[in-house]
C-alpha cells in the first residue's frame, strides 16, 4: 500500500479500511481454499469458453462458501431490504461463478457478499477545542495525541490548524472502530438452486450465439439509453457521435486482456457489455480497442484495495496450514 502512486489520503484510507477489515473477520473458523480462484469450464452446446475469477472460496462444515468482496459508497450498507442486497438473489455474476463450479464438480452451498463501505471523508479544520477535548489542538498539546492515537513528536510541539495525512488517518480509524458495523456487512442470504443453475446456462448459451449472430450478421446497433450509465459517459461517446477515428493512436490503443481473455472466452463483464450495448461491445471486442487515457484514480484505488485483501486472506490460509 505504501509503495502505491496512491495518493497519501487515499493511502491512509486503505491502511485503516485493512485494519480494521482484519478483525471482522477474525473468528471466522471456516477453511481457506484459495483467494483468487480462476475457472473456465466450456458452454454445452457451443464452442465457447465461460471464464471467470472468485474472489474467495472456503470450506465450513456445511460445504464449499463463496465470498465476494464488494466496495460501496451508500450511506447505509446494512439494510438487507436495501434493492442492492435483494438482486443478489438473482444476480447473474453469482449464478454464473455457481454455475462453473457446479460443472467442476465441487458446487458452491452459498455465497456472502463481503461488503465494505468506502470512506469519502477528507482531511479537515483542527479546531483549537477546550481541555481534555478529543480531536483538537488542545489534545495533541496536552496528551500528544490524536483521537487517542500517539503523534509525532514535532507535531505535538507545534500542531497545526489542518488534518495532514497522518492525522487524518487517525481520525478516520477511531470513526471506524467507534462503529465498525457502518463500515463492514457479510450478507449471506444467498443460495443458487439447480433449477438456477440450470437456468443460467441456458442464457448464456442463447448468449453466445447472439454474439455470433451479431457478427454474423453485422448487426452493433446501439442502445442510447446506456450512453450515460453509472454516472458517466460511455468511453466510445466519440466513436458513435462520429468525431473520433477509431485508428487514431493519440486516442485509441489496443485493449488490454487479462490472462482469461480471448476471443471464444465469455466472461461476465463481456455478457453484460453484450447486454447493455452492442455497439459498445463492437468497440470493445470486435474492434478491441479503448481509448488512450491514465487509469482512473477510483480504479487504482479499488485494485490496491482488493489486493489487500488478498494479501490478507491468502496470509490467513497459510497461517491455518501451520497449526
Amino acid at each position: 500500500i505504501i509503495g502505491t502512486k496512491l495518493d497519501a489520503v487515499d493511502k491512509q484510507r486503505i491502511l485503516v479500511l485493512a485494519a480494521a477489515y482484519a478483525k471482522q473477520w477474525e473468528n471466522y473458523t471456516a477453511e481457506v481454499v484459495d483467494p483468487e480462484v480462476d475457472f473456465e469450464i466450456s458452454l454445452p452446446d457451443t464452442d465457447w469458453t465461460l471464464v471467470g475469477k472468485i474472489d474467495l472460496l472456503c470450506r465450513d462444515e456445511q460445504g464449499l462458501v463463496m465470498i465476494e468482496h464488494k466496495t460501496r459508497s451508500a450511506a447505509s450498507i446494512t439494510s438487507q431490504w436495501d434493492p442492492y442486497y435483494q438482486k443478489l438473489s438473482f444476480d447473474a455474476q453469482i449464478s454464473a461463478y455457481h454455475l462453473a463450479q457446479f460443472a467442476i464438480g465441487e458446487p458452491i452451498n452459498k455465497t456472502i457478499y463481503d461488503v465494505i463501505k468506502k470512506i469519502t471523508t477528507k482531511p479537515k479544520a483542527i479546531p483549537k477545542g477546550s481541555e481534555g477535548a478529543t480531536g483538537t489542538r488542545s489534545e495533541i498539546l496536552e496528551h500528544g495525541t490524536y483521537y487517542g492515537t500517539k503523534v509525532p513528536k514535532k507535531a505535538a510541539e507545534t500542531p497545526s490548524s489542518q488534518e495532514d495525512a497522518r492525522l487524518y488517518g487517525m481520525r478516520i480509524a477511531a470513526e471506524v472502530a467507534a462503529d465498525p458495523d457502518r463500515y463492514f456487512h457479510q450478507y449471506s442470504l444467498i443460495h443458487r438452486s439447480r433449477r438456477q443453475i440450470k437456468d443460467t446456462a441456458r442464457q448464456l448459451i442463447q448468449l453466445t450465439r447472439d454474439i455470433d449472430r451479431a457478427k454474423l450478421d453485422g448487426a452493433w446497433y446501439q442502445n442510447t439509453s446506456n450512453c450515460f450509465s453509472y454516472g458517466s459517459t460511455c468511453e466510445y461517446f466519440d466513436l458513435c457521435l462520429g468525431i473520433s477515428d477509431p485508428e487514431d493512436p493519440e486516442k485509441w490503443k489496443q485493449r488490454d486482456g487479462s490472462d482469461l481473455s480471448g476471443d471464444r472466452r465469455l466472461s461476465h463483464s463481456r455478457a453484460t457489455c453484450f447486454q447493455s450495448c452492442r455497439r459498445k461491445y463492437y468497440w470493445r471486442y470486435d474492434r478491441k480497442i479503448q481509448p488512450v487515457k491514465p487509469e482512473s484514480t477510483a480504479l487504482r484505488f479499488g485494485k490496491v484495495f482488493h489486493e489487500a485483501l488478498e494479501t490478507f486472506w491468502k496470509r490467513r490460509k497459510e497461517c491455518q496450514k501451520q497449526k
